[in-house]
């Protein structure tokens, strides 16, 4: 009788487990960056990846934890794209990036393709900039954030970034719809910020050492690597090691 008795106690235990919502996982080893350890690196979302297209989980690095946030920059340059198609509404509106062909394609259709619901609904949305935004120019000198130097600053382009093509129609020719600097500099991508350049017609960005310049927003083959702000609330971690080669696995809180 006893046995009995046992066995249906471990059989309704069992049961609840299965009915109850699984724990949140703990996201306390999320941190922005340090000399030490240097970067924490997860995923969230997905988008084109490899030279075919096909779509991998998009790699976040973590710059910085704070009030229960994470503020995450894409690993890499993931596609070209102009900040906007005239220099003039920039110029009037002091660098607004709210105006932007830039602010809608990131919280438009890069995010219709990139992100489900539940996934956006993981980001914060800022009153300025949206859900997905690009890095100032004090974010890629603020060394708190692991931008120490030049070299700290340059990122890649995927294969798939890297394989889309354009004709150039000044010079007739084709050539990469992304920016990549040669070999001995790098093979790295220059990339966009949100903030206005010296010249009001152009954004700051990324230049083939690292370094931070301009070029007018009209320019399309400049790089594109989208930053946000994570609400840890409404993530769990179900995987890896938080490293770049084997990022943490975020998914949207059941």
């Amino acid at each position: 009788m006893m046995k009995r008795f046992l066995s249906a106690v471990l059989l309704l235990a069992l049961a609840l487990s299965w009915l109850a919502p699984a724990a949140s996982a703990d996201t306390s080893m999320l941190r922005g960056w340090d000399k030490t350890g240097g970067y924490v690196y997860l995923t969230l979302g997905s988008y084109r990846f490899d030279e075919d297209g096909t779509a991998r989980p998009i790699i976040w690095r973590v710059l910085e934890v704070k009030d229960g946030l994470a503020y995450a920059v894409s690993e890499y340059v993931l596609i070209n794209h102009r900040i906007h198609d005239d220099d003039q509404p920039w110029i009037e509106s002091g660098g607004d990036f709210k105006i932007t062909e830039m602010y809608d394609f990131l919280n438009g259709e890069f995010r219709q393709e990139a992100f489900t619901d539940a996934e956006w609904n993981c980001l914060v949305e800022t009153p300025d900039w949206g859900s997905l935004f690009l890095l100032s120019r004090q974010d890629l000198k603020n060394k708190d954030y692991g931008f120490t130097n030049d070299q700290s600053r340059k990122a890649w382009g995927t294969p798939w970034a890297l394989a889309q093509m354009t004709v150039n129609e000044k010079y007739n020719r084709t050539e990469q719809a992304l920016f990549r600097y040669s070999a001995d500099r790098g093979s790295h991508s220059p990339y966009w910020t949100r903030t206005q350049g010296s010249n009001k017609y152009s954004a700051n960005c990324t230049k083939s050492k690292g370094e931070i310049g301009w070029i007018r927003v009209v320019v399309q083959n400049e790089g594109c690597r989208p930053a946000c702000y994570i609400d840890l609330e409404k993530i769990d971690i179900t995987g890896g090691a938080g490293t770049l080669e084997n990022p943490y696995e975020a998914v949207p809180v059941a």
